[in-house]
């Protein structure tokens, strides 16, 4: 790469500014996954005629181009080693609202959208636990989801349309017709595949989208959203606006026993809750330590399991088991969902020896083999020495596993590949995904054709047709030839 040529295009072409600072580019080779690698330039585009830019600069000097948000994510999708496409500095307003629908920029973070919205009576409803830090365009680019799933739909189910930036031009809405043709066509020798090969589960983040694209309501923004940035960029987004329930009603379920909180599970969702969680005696240790005066008028300070469980309307099945706890309270149920949401943060802030290394945290499975499936996580983390928490949104089979992994003895690496070697191969004999929102990333990437075998050409010819030169984020859903990257210094001082 010459640095020169490349610093003289920046500078003439890009508005928004960029940074070959040597400190400025390692605070961008980390994300929240436990991957590090160092980019070459990053770039902070000012509108989309800076985006059309640096997409040809980045095809002339050959370099990769990842995007990035709020850098939230898990998997290890906002990182790479060419550019680095931060979105949240200049490109982060809500354009417009009209109705039930608002444009966005791809860098607004998710909290601010809903507080200029919360006025009118909207919001926008997929809620991850990061929402005070992660981006519109981040939550596009992983399909990401959260407690309320099942009432309002993952990102995709919210997404309208997408001004997109591809090998296919600068700036063109995503509902193009006949770019759909082109690539039905091309899909075409692989449509028996691809209709027969679903994973059976209620959330997936995993591969391309695919499973509608030959139904009459076919469209490329749900192909596109869950890729990762693979496919190109968006430049502005519409999304889906709901009015904001004017009631809800919260209750909690303590149990003795994991296993008696999982098997309760199922009599809840008869339920329709809007929101069913699990919190094991790992995580309601953490919150405890948060918030204990909170804990403790929930009644939960010596809780081995709980379950959380949301309402929108009052609920047409009275479950067997009364609740431990109930509230309607707006500012409390707040208060309550702002705890959970910090559970990662504040375990990963307590961590010593022991680290919740995110290898293995985004599996999900069908609702009816959840109790089996612990059962094995369970055994498989105490074989490997690793015993952690197993939590999150256990009403769509979707659980978050942090092993705690000691990161001072030897062979680091080597054992963090067992692990997930043998955790992958069990979700999928469980019949689950590898991922159910926080997408493949650099992390999983290496399972990918392990899960969509059936699939796996289709994938390719759909990467091929948006990306022939392999611009956009490689290695992130379809492995490149080093499957799995370098770990973070801080986790593996010598490698």
């Amino acid at each position: 790469m010459n640095v020169e040529a490349l610093r003289k295009d920046l500078k003439l072409h890009c508005q928004g500014g960029y940074s070959l600072d040597v400190d400025q580019l390692r605070t961008y080779s980390q994300d929240e996954s436990i991957f590090e690698l160092m980019p070459k330039v990053v770039v902070f585009p000012k509108d989309e005629k800076d985006l059309g830019a640096l997409i040809d600069i980045a095809s002339f000097h050959r370099l990769h181009m990842t995007p990035r948000g709020g850098g939230t994510g898990v998997a290890g999708q906002s990182i790479g080693n060419g550019m680095i496409v931060d979105f949240s500095r200049w490109m982060n307003a809500l354009i417009e609202v009209d109705g039930n629908h608002a444009w966005v920029q791809p860098g607004i973070v998710l909290s601010q959208l809903n507080r200029m919205l919360e006025p009118q009576g909207l919001w926008f409803a997929p809620d991850p636990g990061s929402k005070d830090r992660c981006t519109l365009g981040g939550m596009v680019s992983t399909n990401a989801s959260g407690p309320h799933k099942a009432h309002y739909g993952d990102t995709r189910k919210n997404i309208l349309d997408l001004y997109w930036h591809s090998m296919q031009g600068h700036g063109w809405l995503l509902d193009a017709k006949n770019v759909l043709k082109d690539l039905q066509k091309q899909l075409q020798p692989f449509r028996q595949f691809i209709q027969s090969s679903k994973p059976n589960v209620k959330k997936n983040s995993s591969g391309y989208f695919l499973e509608n694209i030959f139904s009459s309501s076919a469209n490329l923004v749900e192909v596109a959203v869950g890729s990762e940035g693979t496919l190109g960029f968006c430049s502005a987004i519409r999304c889906l606006l709901h009015p904001i329930p004017p009631q809800r009603t919260f209750a909690i379920y303590s149990f003795s026993q994991l296993s008696l909180a999982l098997e309760f599970v199922s009599e809840l969702l008869q339920t329709d809750p809007s929101a069913v969680e699990l919190v094991d005696p790992w995580i309601t240790l953490a919150l405890t330590s948060d918030d204990p005066a909170l804990m403790r008028e929930l009644g939960l300070e010596q809780s081995q399991a709980s379950l959380w469980v949301e309402w929108e309307c009052n609920p047409s099945f009275q479950p067997s088991m009364k609740p431990s706890f109930v509230t309607s309270d707006k500012l409390l149920m707040k208060r309550i969902w702002g705890l959970r949401s910090r559970a990662s943060t504040i375990i990963h802030a307590q961590a010593k020896d022991r680290q919740p290394l995110r290898c293995i945290e985004d599996a999900c499975v069908p609702v009816d083999r959840m109790v089996g499936y612990v059962d094995r996580v369970q055994k498989l983390l105490k074989k490997h020495d690793c015993e952690g928490p197993i939590f999150g949104h256990v009403g769509d089979g979707h659980l978050h596993i942090n092993p705690q992994i000691d990161v001072g003895k030897e062979n680091l690496r080597a054992r963090v590949q067992s692990l997930m070697e043998e955790f992958y191969l069990m979700v999928l004999e469980c019949g689950g995904t590898i991922s159910g929102e926080h997408g493949d990333g650099i992390l999983r990437s290496a399972y990918t054709q392990k899960q969509w075998s059936h699939q796996w050409l289709a994938f390719e010819v759909v990467k091929q047709f948006f990306d022939p030169k392999c611009l956009f984020n490689p290695g992130k859903i379809i492995p490149v030839e080093k499957s799995f990257f370098p770990l973070k210094s801080v986790f593996d001082p010598h490698p």
